[in-house]
């Protein structure tokens, strides 16, 4: 496996459009890029460094044991699958975990705060954290990762009501503060009708806002740096599903004709 040092990161990083002040949501899989110099942590603050103090970096800690029974410790409950990236920032002394027991975030940064304090049943509901990273001016960082990591994808799914997710609740116990008592909660989630085995493939979306100038995207060790604006991946994917609420799927005819 090729490693890559820092600068070839944040060569890449600039090459994508990344820079001081951006906020950002990074997808990973730095098994992809390579092997860092210096680890984890040199992708972490190379990421850090390239935003500055005035960016927020935000990441997906999702826990999707708790749909299984698992209880959710907000403070110390780790991701799930969400890569080493992701569970470096989570406990990083700095970052704010926001209060999804399944599909939480971890933000470091002048809009940590903020986010932290958000609750929603739903983790895509209108004024929910995802909703506001949208309305914030987020940017959607990929480093290794394929567009088919990319989360905002399910708010628009939800929010447009594609036919091929119902809705489904789940409760479990939760602690949200250190110290305090696990509560049960209830959550929802759009989920996918397994039945049906939708299978999402962003990559056409991906290349239609290239084609646009609105998706930037280099290679390090042959694998994808990418980056977006949030608003203009979720413009632009629920246009798509607006014309076809199958667009997002690369199965989208099978799963049109057994829905009838």
């Amino acid at each position: 496996m090729r490693g890559f040092a820092r600068a070839e990161l944040e060569a890449a990083l600039r090459g994508v459009g990344i820079g001081p002040g951006d906020d950002v949501m990074v997808h990973s899989s730095l098994i992809d890029l390579g092997r860092p110099e210096g680890g984890v942590a040199m992708c972490l603050e190379a990421v850090r460094g390239a935003i500055g103090e005035a960016g927020t970096l935000c990441v997906p800690t999702f826990t999707f044991p708790f749909c299984r029974g698992a209880p959710f410790d907000r403070a110390a409950t780790p991701s799930t699958a969400m890569g080493a990236f992701s569970e470096a920032a989570r406990r990083d002394p700095a970052a704010r975990r926001t209060r999804h027991a399944i599909q939480s975030l971890a933000l470091i940064g002048p809009r940590a705060a903020e986010m932290e304090a958000v609750e929603t049943a739903s983790a895509y509901a209108a004024g929910s954290a995802f909703a506001r990273l949208v309305e914030r001016g987020f940017k959607i960082l990929l480093l290794g990762a394929g567009p088919l990591s990319i989360s905002l994808t399910h708010l628009c799914e939800e929010w447009e009501r594609v036919p091929y997710r119902y809705w489904k609740s789940f409760a479990g116990p939760v602690r949200m503060e250190p110290g305090a008592d696990f509560a049960e909660r209830s959550y929802a989630m759009y989920v996918r009708d397994l039945a049906l085995d939708p299978r999402l493939d962003e990559r056409p979306l991906c290349r239609e806002m290239a084609e646009r100038g609105l998706w930037r995207e280099v290679r390090l060790n042959g694998a994808p740096v990418a980056a977006c604006r949030m608003a203009d991946f979720a413009e632009a994917a629920t246009a798509r599903l607006r014309r076809d609420p199958f667009a997002l799927l690369s199965n989208g005819g099978t799963v049109r004709a057994a829905l009838g």
